[in-house]
């Protein structure tokens, strides 16, 4: 029994708590706060909060066993036990203060948190950019023409139709089409010579004839150049004017680095090396001959009638009122 009532008096000292403990020293010596907060110049609101343990009222530990000292020392409280007594409550309620900067880092770090499922999210996301790029780019190449240009028999940057006049009885297609598109002349397959170029020389039967050259993607994109020939091996009979007077000769060089000699009635008028895309013009009374270092790289006009020059050398004679070609 004594034993019993031995250990419920220990419980109930090892229990007591600094703050109830401050509370009844300062009421056996019939004290206030403010009495105490005038000896201590410790402010009252302080006083009142270690006597309920708000220690949240207090900006840091430091001040919390400052105060507790010296209010101790002033009841008569042992200071070592008062601390001893302050520290295993273990309730020490100090608030922070808040850091703006790292309660903004703590946030973000929140939110960019690496899940399972945000990473198969992230994974689907681009596999599905990925296969739109992909369809986009093969609904581009489905959708989208060749391309077709030709250099012979004249220029061609782009589709339509375009007529030719020509004395000789045969003439070049030459031109480049896109990779992996079908060739085809009037119908007829055409093997590209390279991956992209293709010649085929035409042999004419017929005074006018028509050509339909085509490329075709694999799937099923078309370009189409339609070439009218003018065919006529006597340049007269395609003139207005059966008494020519003179011939006036208008010539366009179809190639880099021609070398153009112009003989005008027996004189030499041009020897000269020329670029693709120059023009000269002559007139002559007599003849005109016209020679080249490189074969088939001129376009001739003759009063209006428009050929590409064939071979190296070509001369044009005024034979009583009709011009003829050597």
């Amino acid at each position: 029994m004594y034993f019993h009532l031995f250990s419920m008096i220990k419980t109930a000292i090892q229990q007591k708590t600094i703050s109830s403990l401050l509370r009844e020293k300062r009421r056996e010596r019939n004290l206030t706060i403010e009495q105490i907060a005038d000896a201590t110049k410790i402010r009252s609101e302080y006083l009142i909060a270690l006597e309920n343990s708000l220690y949240n009222k207090f900006p840091s530990e430091v001040y919390i066993k400052g105060f507790l000292k010296n209010y101790a020392k002033y009841l008569g409280i042992p200071t070592d036990q008062a601390l001893a007594l302050y520290r295993r409550e273990n309730i020490v309620k100090i608030k922070p203060k808040h850091n703006l900067f790292l309660e903004k880092i703590k946030e973000r770090s929140q939110k960019i948190v690496i899940t399972p499922n945000k990473i198969i999210l992230a994974i689907t996301i681009v596999v599905i950019i990925a296969i739109l790029l992909y369809l986009s780019s093969y609904f581009g190449k489905v959708l989208k023409k060749p391309s077709i240009t030709l250099t012979s028999p004249i220029n061609v940057t782009e589709e339509g139709e375009y007529s030719y006049n020509t004395v000789s009885n045969t003439f070049d297609i030459v031109g480049e089409i896109d990779v992996n598109a079908k060739m085809s002349i009037n119908g007829q397959d055409l093997s590209p010579a390279t991956m992209t170029t293709f010649s085929k020389t035409i042999e004419l039967k017929e005074e006018i004839s028509k050509y339909i050259i085509k490329a075709t993607t694999p799937f099923g994109r078309e370009s189409v150049v339609t070439i009218a020939v003018n065919y006529s091996n006597n340049l007269i009979d395609n003139s207005n004017n059966n008494n020519v007077q003179e011939i006036r000769a208008s010539v366009e060089v179809l190639n880099n680095n021609i070398n153009l000699t112009v003989y005008v009635d027996g004189a030499l008028r041009l020897d000269k090396v020329y670029d693709k895309g120059t023009v000269v013009e002559f007139t002559a009374l007599d003849s005109i001959i016209f020679t080249t270092n490189k074969d088939s790289v001129l376009t001739v006009n003759i009063n209006g009638i428009q050929e590409k020059m064939v071979g190296r050398t070509v001369t044009y004679e005024l034979n009583n009122g009709k011009i003829l070609k050597n």
